[in-house]
């Protein structure tokens, strides 16, 4: 018999579940007692909240290899590769270690549907046990309590922000979606969390009085200085993030790492990342109000240094969003805007954006196109190198421009 190759097996898992997200742990819990999925002595650090998840992620993973410690990290979505997914020590997993661990669960699942999530996260989980590195850090995906990460036991937890995401599951409240985001704690380990609103609204939780949150410490001069060198920080990550990374890795570790020494080894892909230089194109995933604000700021920053005489967006996004908020956070930084369409069921058209849009009284000119790659080469036909170009939103947007740009090199 032959053996699906990834294409195959990702096609394959997409069928098995007929809701694209449902939350709970029964399921994969008992296909991961099956794999004997909870052995394993390496440390586990869990990553929650609403924005900075990727990036304080991305510090302990530099961290981590700074350190001589072998590390797992597991993220989504992925920006055009699904290896993206799970990196051993800064790499992608081979399609090999991803057929196997899809192969095992296979055998193990008997009858029990799983979402595409579940299936992944397991996938994850069956590299680590085999692998057994010194530390895995495992990015909750939505919400936290019913989150299938929320299966391990995990040595420090993070919470880096609490904002309005995904409210059709998480509840319209901000005190409700800190509910969702609490899950990840536990009653006798720290849960580090990134700023005093967000830390306010977990202790109004009467179901998590016993947790140990703790806010981050304000960074030394020496930290502030390291993070607002764009030289030593060129994703201009925001100084919570980074403290969050370094916090919990010393927790786990008993150690003090010098943020300075990090910062320069981070990697990170979708992140107010420059793709392009002449002209600039910046990419970023911002797709909720709260990004969007850290977004603007950067620009801010990033137009200074590039000396642009504006920003043209490029935006597709997903119709479940807050987009006039994302729209009104952005407004002040955008000189003409681009929406576009995307081939998924969930995602706003261009037209649904642009009416967005208009409801807002903005003055910009606005303009509807049916992919990224029509707008960029629409965008880069009509103005110069001067104007920088923004390619946001949703990590399908952002996936399909930097596979526009790979094919145009």
């Amino acid at each position: 018999m032959n053996r699906k190759n990834l294409n195959q097996w990702l096609t394959h898992i997409e069928s098995f579940h007929p809701e694209e997200i449902e939350l709970g742990l029964a399921r994969i819990k008992k296909v991961a007692e099956r794999l004997n999925l909870f052995e394993n002595n390496g440390k586990v650090i869990l990553v929650g909240g609403t924005n900075g998840k990727g990036s304080c992620v991305a510090v302990l993973e530099a961290i981590a290899l700074i350190q001589h410690k072998s590390v797992l990290t597991y993220t989504s979505p992925h920006l055009v590769e699904f290896n993206e997914r799970i990196r051993i020590n800064g790499k992608p997993v081979t399609d090999e270690q991803l057929v196997a661990a899809f192969e095992a669960i296979e055998d193990a699942r008997h009858d029990t549907a799983l979402t595409f999530f579940e299936f992944t996260t397991l996938a994850a989980l069956v590299i680590n046990r085999n692998l057994s590195p010194d530390l895995a850090v495992l990015e909750v995906g939505l919400g936290g309590r019913l989150d299938a990460v929320n299966i391990v036991e995990p040595e420090v937890s993070v919470i880096t922000t609490i904002g309005l995401d995904h409210t059709d599951w998480l509840g319209e409240t901000l005190i409700e979606i800190a509910g969702e985001k609490a899950g990840i704690s536990r009653a006798n380990k720290t849960t580090l969390v990134g700023d005093k609103a967000s830390l306010e609204l977990l202790q109004q939780l009467p179901s998590y009085q016993t947790s140990h949150f703790r806010l981050i410490s304000q960074p030394t001069q020496v930290e502030s200085a390291a993070i607002n060198d764009t030289t030593r920080n060129p994703y201009q990550l925001l100084a919570q993030n980074i403290l969050l990374g370094k916090e919990a890795f010393d927790l786990a570790f008993n150690t003090r790492v010098d943020v300075s020494e990090v910062l320069p080894r981070v990697v990170i892909n979708g992140r107010c990342q420059v793709v392009c230089e002449e002209p600039t194109v910046v990419v970023d995933v911002a797709h909720n109000p709260q990004a969007a604000t850290n977004l603007a700021s950067q620009l801010t920053t990033l137009k200074a240094q590039t000396r642009s005489t504006g920003i043209v967006a490029i935006c597709g996004m997903m119709r479940d969003k807050a987009i006039a908020e994302v729209f009104n956070n952005l407004a002040s930084a955008i000189s003409e805007w681009h929406f576009v369409d995307l081939e998924i069921p969930r995602a706003a058209t261009a037209s649904e954006l642009l009416s967005v849009y208009d409801r807002l009284s903005n003055s910009q000119k606005a303009f509807v196109h049916e992919s990224v790659s029509d707008a960029f080469e629409s965008v880069t036909n009509s103005h110069g190198k001067e104007q920088m170009i923004l390619v946001f939103g949703s990590f399908i947007t952002v996936g399909n421009m930097i596979q526009y740009m790979k094919h145009k090199q």
